[in-house]
């Protein structure tokens, strides 16, 4: 029996914890032309133990959902459109909300609200119209309960109480650590739809909107170069499109890449010609991979036409790199089109080098991006808070010693400033007698070792004398 008691919670407790609104597939990736409706498929499970109902799609303009009803633990496949008039590619956060039905006992008016180190506890409350609710602060910093229509400051162990009159949805926040709640006030009948944000989830949609197929004349001004090691060679494409819609989102690429290109990712109407200029710069970091041929595949693509590749051919003339990038002209481009090309994850190369003159190469400061966590960021803004906390208790403490002197605050801080000063003053003096003091000890230490040293002095000589004399007789 006590095995099937402890099965049976178990089992309740993983329905508790699962319960979730599960949407799939997902992510959501959609390809649709522009002007078509196209239908698509959405499977939604309702793993909560109440009905939801009414649900909303945020950020997915020309997209059509049915109405939808899912009982508990019911699991139900819905078919949904797109239709778009705008081309791109886009990646959407859409926000998947839905209600449900709640039953609060009307006689319930005072509910309560904790403010910890995480965040309020609860974040999400609903109240009837004319309930109250109680915030109080039980972290050790300040935190703040501020709305559009409230803002209060409240000091570690502070209370505050509001009493809601007004039906509908408040958001609120703390301006010191940013995190967020919502009072939701319902009227005062047995049942209400309402929604709880903590409920919501995510759903990334990748939406590709393109336009019928087009195509593209290409054509190339030169295919075969000669290009030094450390130099750089200009070329023109001639692309037209020769289709009857636009081509759109045209890019450029090659393969080594050795080309950069003066314009890309571009549109062309139809019959539009655009000549776009490209630069050749061989990424060449030995002698001798010089005095070959090299093979470029140069590649053009859009989203709505095929891709096309072009062969260009390069010749590297013998070259002797250590001896070409000695000089400041031969450094300042084998660092812009060889050494960066090569290492472009490297601080030193975003952009850095502006242009050489005469014996200078002027480089510029790069911005050097700080990566901090969430976790990080919190732990900062707490310590800021405790700071401020101090401050504010030691100006209270202050304000507090003043009205029990009778004067005011300036007064008070002259006070204090007269007396930092006079025990500064106090202890220079104490020091300049202490150093006095040595200074006598010491002098009259060597004058007494001068006459000590005399008197021996003296005192031998005299024996001397008494010696010599009785020797002389």
């Amino acid at each position: 029996m006590k095995c099937l008691l402890i099965i049976l919670l178990s089992l309740m407790l993983i329905s508790i914890v699962s319960a979730d609104l599960i949407i799939n597939p997902s992510p959501l990736n959609i390809k649709v032309k522009v002007g078509e409706t196209q239908s698509f498929n959405i499977t939604l499970n309702n793993t909560y133990n109440f009905k939801i109902t009414n649900f909303t799609f945020s950020n997915l303009t020309g997209f059509t959902f049915p109405n939808i009803d899912l009982l508990p633990n019911q699991s139900k496949t819905t078919n949904f459109s797109v239709l778009r008039q705008n081309s791109g590619i886009f990646n959407i956060n859409s926000k998947v909300s839905f209600k449900y039905l709640v039953d609060i006992p009307i006689g319930q008016t005072n509910h309560n609200i904790s403010i910890i180190e995480t965040g309020y506890s609860p974040n999400y409350l609903i109240v009837r119209k004319g309930d109250k609710v109680k915030w109080t602060n039980k972290d050790d910093i300040t935190h703040t309960v501020t709305s559009a229509t409230f803002d209060h400051s409240l000091l570690p162990n502070q209370s505050v109480e509001i009493q809601f009159n007004q039906i509908g949805e408040i958001n609120y926040q703390d301006l010191i650590l940013f995190f967020t709640g919502t009072i939701n006030v319902i009227n005062e009948s047995t049942e209400e739809k309402v929604n709880n944000p903590a409920y919501d989830k995510n759903l990334i949609v990748n939406l590709e909107v393109t336009l019928n197929p087009t195509n593209l004349s290409i054509t190339n001004n030169q295919d075969n170069y000669t290009v030094q090691a450390t130099g750089s060679q200009e070329g023109v494409l001639n692309i037209k499109n020769t289709g009857n819609e636009i081509a759109e989102r045209i890019t450029l690429s090659s393969d080594p890449s050795w080309i950069i290109f003066d314009e890309n990712n571009f549109n062309l109407n139809k019959d539009e010609t655009n000549f776009v200029t490209y630069h050749i710069s061989p990424i060449i970091l030995r002698t001798e991979d010089t005095n070959k041929t090299y093979s470029i595949s140069l590649s053009v693509s859009g989203s709505n036409i095929e891709q096309r590749n072009i062969t260009i051919i390069i010749f590297i003339p013998y070259s002797n790199i250590f001896s070409d990038i000695g000089t400041n002209e031969g450094f300042t481009s084998w660092f812009i089109n060889v050494f960066c090309p090569a290492n472009p994850n490297l601080l030193f190369c975003n952009n850095t080098i502006q242009q050489s003159q005469g014996n200078k190469t002027i480089i510029t400061d790069v911005q050097i991006p700080v990566n901090l966590t969430a976790t990080e960021v919190y732990a900062m803004l707490k310590r800021i808070q405790r700071i401020e906390d101090s401050n504010e208790r030691t100006n209270n403490e202050i304000k507090q010693i003043a009205d029990q002197l009778g004067i005011t605050v300036p007064e008070l801080m002259k006070l204090i400033k007269e007396s930092v000063t006079l025990q500064k003053n106090n202890e220079e003096s104490s020091v300049s007698r202490i150093r006095s003091g040595w200074i006598i000890f010491i002098f009259v230490t060597i004058c007494v070792c001068i006459i000590a040293i005399a008197l021996v002095i003296r005192k031998r000589r005299y024996k001397m004398s008494i010696v010599e004399g009785g020797y002389n007789r």
